[in-house]
């Protein structure tokens, strides 16, 4: 037959294609195992651990600023009888009545907490609509940024 015709070798056809391919599997296993073993070691690392936190608080961030958002969207359409939705946001700054929100950071450096501050107050003023100002303890380079945004208080110095 033709599939039992020795290889090379004196091995038939059929087993010299099995022993390749136990090879190749031989080979891709011990493979799969190194990168799970790298993986492994990356997902001990304080830097990996970091990342899932930062991820895991945007997420939370942005779905508390959905909910805050739908919530007033909510609240001005009952009150308003239900009107179209393209207005909610006015009509949640609106349902207001003079109040704003107070976002406070302990400083404007560039560093982790300020930035993500920062980077939720842009997402915070493009979708929620809500009036609101910033209290910094201390001054930084971020301070300008957060004066695009809102009226900033520093703690040190304004108070």
């Amino acid at each position: 037959m033709k599939g039992n015709t020795p290889a090379p070798g004196g091995a038939p056809r059929d087993d010299f294609r099995a022993a390749r391919a136990e090879q190749e599997i031989g080979k891709l296993t011990r493979q799969i195992t190194h990168l799970q073993e790298a993986i492994d070691a990356m997902e001990r690392t304080s830097v990996w651990r970091l990342g899932e936190k930062w991820y895991a608080l945007r997420s939370l961030l942005v779905r508390a600023g959905r909910n805050i958002a739908a919530t007033f969207r909510r609240t001005t359409a009952r009150a308003e009888g239900k009107e179209r939705a393209a207005s909610a946001p006015s009509r949640a700054a609106a349902s207001l009545r003079g109040g704003k929100v107070l976002f406070i950071s302990h400083d404007a450096r560039r560093m982790g907490a300020p930035i993500l501050l920062l980077n939720f107050l842009r997402w915070f003023k493009e979708h929620a609509g809500i009036p609101f100002e910033i209290l910094l303890g201390d001054d930084g380079e971020l301070r300008p940024e957060f004066e695009a945004l809102a009226p900033v208080t520093l703690w040190r110095e304004d108070i």
